[in-house]
């Protein structure tokens, strides 16, 4: 029992990072005017950890990519990756957001997977059912922290939780904190044919760059990046955990975990931001076939220092 609860200590002190709020609370988030508010619709079928919510593009076609969004643990809110939810609907991405948690207390993470799968497979028909068309020749799974660890898992064995081969897996500092559960000793089984990116922060004290280390050491894909982007404190750039972190408050669905809270204290869209963004849109639409992924050329790209093998 006394070890159960010292994992839950653990937890909360890893999700909070020691933050006091202030005397102005966080039971608003912030309205940052440079967001881009255009249409994006918003079905919220989140009622329970197998629940999802759905971002429709403004503009859709019959070719519009979908991207499986999977975040980080206990951030059940999609405010706090709403500005890079927005920015991919934005660009006429339709983007599945999984709650796969009922809360940060449960389930265990060993069923994050199974919750991500059904999730997912929720919204895919209910895009049929309502005569949306979607194209899945593009379809992207992206996760940070939980996540990242969470779409990794997914890259070796989405066949047998019955979903359909992504072009990409992109797993931003992927991690489990003081937990285990989806994180495999060797990623030999991903398949081969996606194109795989794993992003890690120089300065990420939550939990570190092993894992996603190791994810791109012993994954046997052709077509594979690990970058490690640097901090660069004379102009304000910070290399943490959370960067992929950033506020969009249209699409702030109530939650005010402890996830919930520190983002709200601590998120911020910035130019580590625009590179995640930029990255992942490269990957999509034409990924590895582009100068852009030339090491100079995607160095030049942002005014952010990365290491790039």
């Amino acid at each position: 029992m006394y070890s159960f609860h010292l994992v839950w200590i653990l937890v909360l002190v890893h999700l909070c990072q020691v933050f006091i709020p202030d005397s102005s609370g966080w039971l608003l988030p912030p309205s940052p005017a440079h967001l881009d508010t255009a249409g994006t619709e918003i079905i919220n079928r989140a009622g329970d950890a197998e629940g999802y919510t759905l971002f429709l593009p403004e503009q859709l076609t019959n070719k519009s990519p979908v991207v499986l969004f999977v975040h980080g643990y206990g951030c059940l809110n999609p405010m706090i990756y709403g500005a890079w939810i927005r920015h991919l609907t934005n660009k006429g991405n339709i983007v599945i957001y999984p709650r796969y948690q009922e809360s940060i207390f449960r389930p265990s993470p060993g069923q994050f997977a199974n919750n991500v799968a059904t999730g997912f497979t929720k919204a895919i028909t209910y895009l049929d059912s309502a005569g949306i068309n979607y194209d899945l020749n593009q379809l992207a799974y992206v996760g940070h922290s939980y996540g990242g660890t969470t779409v990794a898992y997914l890259g070796a064995y989405y066949d047998s939780l019955n979903m359909p081969q992504p072009k990409v897996v992109m797993a931003c500092q992927p991690g489990t904190g003081p937990f285990k559960a989806l994180a495999l000793e060797s990623y030999d089984a991903i398949d081969p044919r996606i194109d795989l990116i794993v992003l890690v922060g120089q300065d990420d004290k939550t939990v570190g760059d092993e894992l996603g280390r190791r994810i791109f050491a012993t994954a046997g894909n052709t077509n594979k990046r690990f970058i490690e982007h640097q901090a660069s404190p004379e102009v304000g750039i910070t290399a943490g955990h959370y960067e992929p972190e950033g506020l969009d408050p249209t699409l702030d669905n109530g939650d005010r975990n402890v996830s919930a809270r520190r983002a709200l204290l601590k998120a911020r869209v910035d130019a580590v931001d625009t590179l995640y963004w930029g990255i992942l849109d490269q990957a999509i639409q034409h990924y590895p076939d582009t100068a852009w992924w030339k090491d100079e050329t995607a160095k030049l790209q942002f005014p952010i220092q990365l290491k790039i093998p």
